[in-house]
Parts: structure tokens; C-alpha cells; sequence
């Protein structure tokens, strides 16, 4: 009897273990079978970073650039960033996004269009921000797409004050990204850019104390 006993203790402790991992089972199948599988195709992008005063390259500019999926449910937007790439022009202020190739799974109607959103920044000069917006894209096949050479061009700042205002402007822009998860992390590149920024803008201007300045 005691044996029979000990033996029903196990089995609903089984039961109790089981149900949970059979529910988040069960709700897992639900939410694909609701969802579809997206492809998205872009043959990437190339593009150049320039001085719009002098219209020369400006070499060694961080570019940041966020390959984001968009769409609508209703009247409600919806969005996630995929991946973001990042890059530094060369001599010839150019940065070059190779083809990319994704595949993913989204609540059913929801992802209609992917966009490149790109940000440029250079030391002594204000952030610059383009969006390229790609093709539909296609639940059931492959989209074509024709690369377009992306042009940002960087405004130079004339004053320690417009410089020292504009690093506390883009700051979050540099410093932190979106993951896929939806949720803010750190961009180390972009803090080590800052770093170096600051400390050419001590060297630039040694005796600027921001303190003391009363923004316009």
C-alpha cells in the first residue's frame, strides 16, 4: 500500500512538471502556424561619406548601418532590427554593405518592407542620417532588387561650442543599438569613437569648459 502510495506522489509530480513544458509546446506550434516565414534579398549597399562644403571624402567616419523590418498590422506599426553593420570609409570616404541574405519568421501580415537606416559620424563634423528603403518583401519568393550608391554628406562644425553640443546630441545614436530582441545594448565601437573624439577636442580646445556655456 505504501509502495502504491509513493508511486501515485511521482506520478502527479510528473504531471505537474509536464503540464507547463507541454503548454509552452503547444502555445510555440500555435504562434508559427500564425506566422510566416519572410525572405528578404538586398544586394547592399555602397556608399560615400563627404565634406558638403568642399564636397572632398571625409576618410575614417564611423557609419552605422541598421537593416530594420517594417510593417503594419491594422493601424498599428510594427518593426525589428535585424542586424546593424558597421563600418569606417576609407581614403576615399567609401563604405561598402555586402549582398545579404535573411530569413525569418513574423507574426503573420506584419512584415512588409526592409529599409537600411544609416547614420554617419566624423570627428569635427555633424552626424548625418539617411533612410534606404528596399523592395516589398515576398513570404513566397525572391525579390530583386538594383543597388544605388548611398551619398551622405557631414557638415563641418566651425565652433568648440557647436562641436561640444553636437557629441551631447548623437551621443545615444553612437553608443548604443537595437538588438533583434527588441532590447538597447552598447555599441563599443561607437564609445571607443567618442573616447578618441573628446580627447581631440581637449587638444583642440584645452581650456573649453562647457560649464560655463549657456546654449543658445
Amino acid at each position: 500500500m505504501l509502495e502504491r502510495i509513493r508511486g501515485l506522489g511521482r506520478t502527479y509530480r510528473y504531471l505537474i512538471v509536464g503540464l507547463p513544458v507541454v503548454a509552452a509546446i503547444s502555445l510555440l506550434v500555435i504562434w508559427l502556424v500564425s506566422s510566416s516565414r519572410v525572405e528578404a534579398f538586398s544586394p547592399g549597399l555602397e556608399g560615400t561619406v563627404v565634406d558638403i562644403t568642399t564636397k572632398k571624402p571625409v576618410a575614417g567616419a564611423y557609419v552605422k548601418v541598421s537593416w530594420v523590418f517594417t510593417g503594419f498590422e491594422g493601424n498599428d506599426g510594427y518593426e525589428k532590427t535585424v542586424k546593424v553593420f558597421k563600418f569606417k570609409t576609407d581614403k576615399n570616404g567609401r563604405f561598402i554593405l555586402p549582398s545579404q541574405k535573411r530569413s525569418f519568421v513574423f507574426p503573420e501580415g506584419k512584415a512588409s518592407r526592409h529599409i537600411y537606416r544609416i547614420f554617419a559620424f566624423a570627428h569635427r563634423y555633424r552626424a548625418a542620417y539617411k533612410s534606404q528603403e528596399g523592395e516589398e518583401l515576398s513570404a513566397y519568393g525572391r525579390q530583386e532588387e538594383t543597388k544605388a550608391p548611398v551619398g551622405l554628406g557631414l557638415e563641418p562644425l566651425k565652433t568648440a561650442d557647436e562641436w561640444a553640443y553636437e557629441m551631447v546630441d548623437r551621443e545615444s545614436d553612437l553608443i548604443f543599438d537595437t538588438s533583434p530582441s527588441g532590447e538597447t545594448v552598447d555599441d563599443l565601437q561607437g564609445r571607443r569613437f567618442l573616447r578618441e573624439e573628446k580627447k581631440l577636442f581637449k587638444e583642440v580646445y584645452p581650456t573649453y569648459d562647457a560649464r560655463k556655456k549657456k546654449r543658445k
